[in-house]
């Protein structure tokens, strides 16, 4: 999809009004932040209804009718296993469409045997690349568990800096094969304990009713995520939240208790942010003025224009204990709450 785009910028540095321009191009997002930052300042930054206001007037003047690109986007930041940083860092070598974050899904990369790279779920089992000093190592045995067998064996995942090492693995693999560049989005528990332990099942969960879990108390009621956040803060002391395999235990024995088998809300949530292509910052950059139903991250990879929310719920029934990603906080569901009493 390409939209036309609109640049602003400020008509002198002590005056807060913005001047928009008009730019009847079909471009994608990116060429068009090229283009606005080449012949103008930026895309367009809008701090108020009043800005909001004089954008559709400028657009509208120009007798165009429909979506324009402005400055507003989010991003996902990939990460190498190891933590490297250095130069070589930002090398990629993404494969045709890649990555597509498919289903919202897919944090983990893999290396094919053409050299190029491709973003998948993270429970899939592959073959794996390994590193020790300057060497790579390749694995012949499909994990999930790459990351452990690596630095349990070697050093770690492979990292690749540059077309040179590339070509060392494409020698190396048969198929797709672990590699260590991943994205880890920022999770935050509601009652702001700090997260370091996770039981993630990845596999696509069904949107639906949720019951509420609240020293853990189970509320049999179905709640939205945010509807069962106020809830437990106003009656207990928050969602739960739970930092082992012992407190995930102790959480499904409350639940079950109840009779009650399918899944629970829990506190574990995640956020993108949105941010100015300007790196504006100041008073007026969280203004928003979506349209209705916006943003609504229908296809996973809409990030020039709308915020999403992710949070977790625990699935308390079956033969395995599991978090899932629960989807959006729209969507109704029970909750636990944690009681720090």
């Amino acid at each position: 999809m390409t939209y036309v785009s609109l640049t602003g910028w400020l008509i002198l540095p002590s005056c807060p009004l913005r001047q928009y321009h008009f730019v009847n191009k079909s471009l994608s997002w990116h060429e068009a932040q090229t283009y606005c930052r080449e012949t103008y300042t930026d895309l367009a930054t809008t701090e108020s209804m009043t800005e909001i206001n004089q954008l559709i007037d400028t657009v509208s003047s120009s007798g165009y009718g429909f979506d324009v690109w402005i400055g507003l986007y989010n991003e996902i930041n990939w990460r190498w296993s190891d933590g490297f940083t250095g130069s070589g860092a930002e090398y990629r070598n993404w494969d045709v469409k890649q990555p597509n974050f498919f289903e919202g899904n897919e944090f983990c990369v893999g290396i094919t045997s053409t050299g190029h790279w491709r973003d998948m779920s993270c429970q899939d089992e592959r073959l794996v690349s390994c590193y020790r000093g300057k060497d790579y190592h390749f694995v012949n045995e499909p994990l999930t568990c790459a990351q452990k067998y690596c630095r349990e064996n070697f050093i770690d995942l492979a990292t690749v800096r540059n077309e040179i090492q590339n070509q060392q693995l494409q020698n190396l693999v048969q198929s797709y094969s672990w590699i260590g560049l991943f994205r880890d989005p920022n999770f935050y528990w509601s009652d702001g304990s700090s997260f370091s332990f996770s039981h993630f099942d990845y596999v696509h969960n069904q949107y639906g009713s949720k019951r509420v879990i609240c020293g853990y108390h189970f509320v049999n009621e179905p709640l939205t995520w945010h509807e069962a956040q106020s809830y437990c803060r106003e009656t207990y002391t928050d969602l739960a939240t739970t930092e082992s395999t012992t407190e995930i235990n102790q959480l499904v024995d409350t639940v079950s208790s109840s009779g009650y088998n399918p899944e629970v809300w829990i506190g574990l949530y995640t956020e993108i942010d949105w941010r100015w292509s300007d790196g504006f910052t100041g008073s007026g950059a969280e203004y928003r003025n979506w349209g209705p139903e916006q943003p609504n991250f229908s296809s996973a990879n809409q990030f020039c224009g709308a915020k999403e929310e992710r949070v977790a719920v625990i699935q308390t029934g079956g033969d395995e204990t599991v978090d899932q990603d629960g989807g959006s906080v729209g969507g109704e569901g029970g909750a636990e709450a944690i009681d720090a009493s």
